[in-house]
């Protein structure tokens, strides 16, 4: 009788630890929220395509600023619903409404503003927890200028990585990049020794089978 209490009892404190367990794994994976479609609540699954557009993006020097209505960041989901979420950068692209030069108020005039992310892309990383993301670079941003006719002015800023903050609240995801550092790598002395860029990106995704661009939260 005593040997089938006992027995009873280990089963019991077994039973109990299983399922103590099993809730503070589902309370962990609740924890951390999930990138998603805002309209259907979709969970996207890691390879589903993310783009980050901006209609603000702005590049200030000490010369005067150069101003982008669009710029776009292509990029990889790599993983989803960890504390810490992974993408791929794998293209950027800068222009005007037009798809022309970035008007700018600096003496070189307007500037086409190219980057090329390396074989892989630029690896990033989302912190549901903090709503910070960032990009690891080093990311090279190049804007050539024309300033008269048959004149071309080429300047280089590079970043060890660029940084953006976002509210993982259920609402489309805007993340915001603020004064990004980039540092001249060049010595060419028409060109500004630092530039700070700075855009608010809305955060969309490509519905499956579509080429549809739909908004994405995180909740």
């Amino acid at each position: 009788m005593i040997r089938v209490k006992l027995v009873v009892s280990v089963l019991v404190a077994f039973t109990a630890l299983q399922i103590l367990s099993l809730d503070a794994v589902a309370r962990k994976v609740r924890y951390f929220p999930s990138f998603r479609e805002f309209s259907t609540g979709r969970i996207l699954e890691p390879g589903a395509p993310l783009q980050l557009k901006a209609s603000d993006l702005l590049i200030t020097t000490t010369e005067g600023t150069i101003a982008c209505e669009d710029g776009r960041l292509t990029a990889t989901l790599q993983n989803n619903t960890l504390s810490a979420d992974g993408f791929l950068v794998t293209a950027a692209v800068f222009h005007n409404a037009k798809g022309e030069p970035c008007p700018s108020t600096t003496p070189l005039g307007a500037a086409t503003i190219t980057t090329a992310p390396p074989k892989g892309g630029w690896p990033g990383l989302a912190k549901a927890r903090s709503g910070q993301a960032k990009v690891t670079g080093p990311v090279v941003l190049t804007a050539t200028f024309e300033p008269h006719p048959g004149q071309t002015v080429t300047c280089n800023w590079s970043a060890t990585k660029v940084r953006l903050t976002f509210i993982p609240n259920g609402q489309p995801i805007e993340a915001r990049v603020s004064n990004a550092k980039f540092k001249r790598l060049d010595t060419e002395a028409e060109c500004p020794k630092r530039a700070f860029l700075s855009a608010d990106y809305n955060l969309t995704t490509q519905e499956p089978h579509s080429s549809k661009q739909v908004a994405v939260s995180m909740s």
